[in-house]
């Protein structure tokens, strides 16, 4: 598999681009050469434009410095996420060798760079996709994203308490007897300090004892 995939690769960019483009240096008569190419496949809606115009991009951004590489795709109208996809499509040799029975849309075409090559391949062999196949049913294709199972609720208490709203979980705590029967030890400690600053703050607890104050003696005079 691997070798048919190399294989295929290398003929199809040698087919899509200009072969003189191989030994040009000057990064200008290169940019000219891959914008002519791309003037012919660009912003025609077929399966087979939108993989040329991906391996085009490719050759460009692997060929040209950073900034040529964005005027060309700013000259184009290609945002750069765009263009990411495109090279993803470009550079993906299932889709490049069989682009002739693939859907003309870039989004479904993206994703169907996602699917493992054999399973890619098998899909195209049995029809399973095909210029009518949609995007939603390309995702359907893809494989189930494992679902991240919610930390408990302890964990959570836990780790929102030792960051910066620490403070404001623990007052909310404080008078909430539902709450209290799950909060872990270290909170439990922390919110029984709160309870007793708030006793203070509200006068329960006995005042300290004032200080004496001794009266305040006049300042000297020289008619003293």
């Amino acid at each position: 598999m691997s070798n048919y995939l190399s294989s295929t690769n290398t003929t199809i960019t040698a087919n899509v681009l200009p072969i003189e483009l191989k030994t040009i240096n000057d990064h200008d008569i290169a940019a000219s050469h891959i914008r002519r190419a791309l003037t012919q496949t660009w912003g025609i809606k077929s399966a087979e434009n939108i993989v040329t115009s991906g391996q085009i991009l490719k050759e460009a951004r692997d060929r040209l410095p950073h900034g040529h590489f964005d005027d060309l795709t700013t000259e184009f109208d290609i945002e750069p996420t765009k263009a990411k996809r495109l090279i993803k499509i470009g550079g993906n040799a299932v889709l490049g060798a069989n682009s002739h029975q693939l859907p003309p849309s870039l989004s479904a075409l993206y994703h169907l760079t996602r699917l493992k090559p054999e399973k890619l391949m098998a899909g195209i062999a049995d029809g399973t996709i095909s210029k009518k196949t949609t995007l939603a049913e390309v995702m359907a294709m893809l494989p189930k994203s494992k679902s991240r199972k919610e930390p408990s609720r302890v964990n959570q208490m836990r780790r929102f308490y030792k960051g910066e709203h620490r403070e404001a979980i623990i007052n909310e705590f404080v008078n909430n007897p539902v709450l209290c029967e799950t909060i872990p030890e270290e909170i439990e400690e922390m919110m029984k300090e709160v309870r007793d600053r708030r006793r203070r703050g509200n006068g329960r607890d006995e005042q300290p004892p004032q200080q004496p104050t001794t009266p305040l003696r006049p300042l000297p005079s020289r008619w003293s």
